[in-house]
């Protein structure tokens, strides 16, 4: 019951409907799988701060990680079906894009840099660019900029590909937006191209 519960919240929650979304995702949370319980309180988290309250939404989704312990630990489940620790950084990463999308920047960059220190090579360097990224969306040219374009040749020599056209793209708006549209011109062509 607990996938599809919330899978059915998912559906549901594309599609706007709030209220039959939180009882399928409480289906799921309901089923006492540990994984499933956990995702569906970051879902219903996440959709408490994007839509209700964000701090509350946001207190919700830290507490998901505990609520999963409790759980596993109910349920005997070892760390190979739940791991709190690997799931930290995701969390912190997925609160900091709820920050970001209602103006709280600086709130949002500082739970990338707390989720950047829990990871390695690859996934820091995407939580540094995006840092970067949700920076320079809100026009903070001075601090995105510098961060961006180290974030951008880090993602270049790693061959992180996606996350660098993101960087790439963030910026050159930020540049154009701020009148430097031969900067942003030279940063997207360099840095912009999928390949």
């Amino acid at each position: 019951m607990g996938p599809v519960g919330w899978a059915l919240g998912n559906a549901l929650l594309s599609l706007g409907q709030w209220v039959r979304a939180r009882t399928a995702f409480a289906t799921a949370r309901d089923s006492r799988t540990v994984g499933l319980y956990v995702e569906a309180m970051r879902s219903q988290a996440a959709l408490r701060a994007d839509t209700a309250d964000l701090h509350s939404g946001l207190a919700e989704l830290d507490a998901a990680i505990a609520a999963g312990q409790r759980l596993a630990d109910e349920a005997g489940v070892g760390e190979s079906e739940f791991d709190g620790e690997v799931l930290e950084p995701h969390v912190l990463r997925q609160g900091a894009h709820l920050l970001a999308r209602h103006g709280e920047v600086d709130a949002a960059v500082e739970r990338l840099a707390r989720a950047e220190a829990l990871v390695g090579h690859d996934f820091e360097l995407v939580l540094r660019a995006e840092a970067g990224i949700m920076l320079a969306d809100h026009d903070r040219l001075d601090a995105a900029e510098p961060r961006l374009r180290a974030s951008i040749a880090e993602l270049h020599a790693a061959g992180v590909v996606p996350t660098r056209v993101d960087a790439a793209g963030a910026l050159a708006r930020a540049l154009d937006r701020a009148g430097r549209g031969d900067e942003a011109e030279e940063v997207w062509s360099r840095y912009g191209a999928e390949g």
